[in-house]
């Protein structure tokens, strides 16, 4: 639940934050990002079992994979190209996953396994 009084000082905050930088009636310089993920591996949906079962096998991999897409809107209205964060060895095993047509549109960041 949220609440009233975090939520007005958040209001407050970032009304103080726009009169320091003079931005409040200049809605193209303010911009709002926000990320989401989707795995690679499909989601259960339903399973069958005997009713009464108390833990049940699911038919998932243990791979966890997942691709980011993070999508940024000024206060104007205009978008910026989304941008892809997936988990790669090199750039080269990815080319395929951004089609060709789209390229222009999206960017992409390869994120390099450590270790």
């Amino acid at each position: 639940m949220v609440n009233p009084v975090v939520l007005q000082r958040c209001f407050t905050d970032l009304n103080e934050i726009l009169g320091e930088l003079d931005i409040s009636n200049k809605p193209s310089v303010i911009w709002n990002c926000d990320e989401t993920r989707k795995p690679f591996e499909h989601d259960l949906v339903k399973i069958l079992a005997p009713k009464g079962a108390r833990s049940l096998v699911g038919r998932t991999t243990a791979n966890r994979t997942n691709l980011t897409t993070m999508a940024c809107v000024s206060a104007e209205g205009n978008v910026m190209p989304p941008m892809f964060v997936v988990k790669s060895k090199t750039s080269r095993s990815c080319k395929n996953l951004i089609l060709k047509q789209h390229q222009k549109d999206v960017c992409g960041h390869i994120k390099k396994k450590v270790g």
